[in-house]
């Protein structure tokens, strides 16, 4: 068991750092659409009839402003997964090598709540290692 909590703590990790990568970059992209159509909003940026039907058929029945405002909070949704990811993957690497109780429960929420889920496992492979460990 704790040589497949530390296997599984140390590959969710490196997983985690992908995970990383990928919520900042949806989060950027996320922002940087809410920037535009905010652009759009304040006249800043103009567009021609022919991009304002398709962001209009892009749009349905939502406003713009409406658009700005869920582009946003997907960004950040999407940047608080980036910030849990990274906990997780930080915390995966210090927690491998301990057998520390408390690390491995830490590992088990944020792998929940990140999404994960090898940081999961580890978690709780590891804390089952420190509680069947004969002395």
């Amino acid at each position: 068991m704790k040589k497949a909590s530390k296997i599984l703590l140390l590959i969710g990790a490196i997983l985690a750092i992908f995970m990383v990568i990928l919520w900042g970059v949806l989060s950027a992209v996320y922002f940087a659409a809410a920037a535009l159509l905010q652009g759009v909003i304040d006249g800043t940026i103009t567009v021609d009839a022919e991009t304002a039907k398709r962001v209009a058929e892009l749009l349905q029945n939502m406003t713009i402003q409406q658009a700005v405002d869920y582009s946003i909070t997907i960004a950040v949704i999407f940047l608080v997964f980036a910030l849990l990811s990274l906990a997780a993957c930080i915390l995966g690497f210090i927690s491998k090598n301990k057998e520390n109780r408390g690390l491995f429960i830490a590992d088990m929420v944020l792998g929940l709540l990140s999404g994960c889920l090898l940081n999961l496992l580890g978690g709780i492979f590891g804390l089952v290692a420190t509680f069947t460990k004969k002395e």
